[in-house]
């Protein structure tokens, strides 16, 4: 349980940012951010695309930075998922008695600390100590993405804070893992 002061400040943050700092076309753009992986468009044009550019410049060094990525983001997602959400027991906003918008289907299991911050920032830490001009880019995503999850209504901003936080070390842990096992010129 938070300390009544924090989770005050987390529960008036989270009304500010889902309920008053609002706009239509965020109410449109926020649902599809935070559920972008069931995004028909998203999974069959824009991310092959990409891939396919990064493996086509990049090769095989891409070919083993997505394996290594896909190795953090399985840690990172699965030690949450399955050992830190079932210890906190943290209820997600609509459940934990709070006015909420619920602005997308996803409102199931436990809050804290988010998955999709979570990865997204280990994603981000680990691409961009391989692509350091890609860096601000792969943060704004991923900030973009926990923010959206406070907007749509599914977390409260300390979790998605917690989960920035757990998923940074992560890909920063793989990013040296990575230099250590491969050095910092193989990009």
């Amino acid at each position: 349980n938070l300390l009544p002061p924090l989770r005050h400040f987390d529960q008036a943050l989270f009304h500010k940012i889902n309920q008053v700092w609002t706009a239509q076309w965020l109410d449109v753009a926020m649902p599809i951010l935070t559920d972008l992986h069931k995004v028909r468009i998203f999974d069959f044009l824009i991310l092959p695309a990409c891939l396919g550019a990064w493996f086509y410049y990049k090769r095989e060094t891409a070919l083993r930075a997505l394996l290594w990525l896909a190795v953090i983001m399985s840690l990172t997602d699965l030690g949450l998922h399955r050992f830190l959400k079932p210890q906190i027991h943290r209820a997600r906003p609509g459940q934990a008695g709070v006015s909420v918008i619920l602005r997308t289907k996803h409102n199931a299991g436990y809050s804290f600390p988010s998955n999709h911050a979570a990865n997204s920032f280990a994603a981000a830490a680990f691409l961009g100590s391989l692509y350091p001009a890609f860096r601000l880019p792969l943060f704004a995503f991923a900030a973009a993405i926990a923010y959206s999850r406070v907007y749509t209504g599914v977390h409260f901003p300390l979790d998605v804070a917690c989960g920035a936080f757990i998923g940074l070390g992560m890909g920063w842990f793989g990013a040296w893992g990575w230099s250590r096992r491969y050095g910092r010129q193989n990009r």
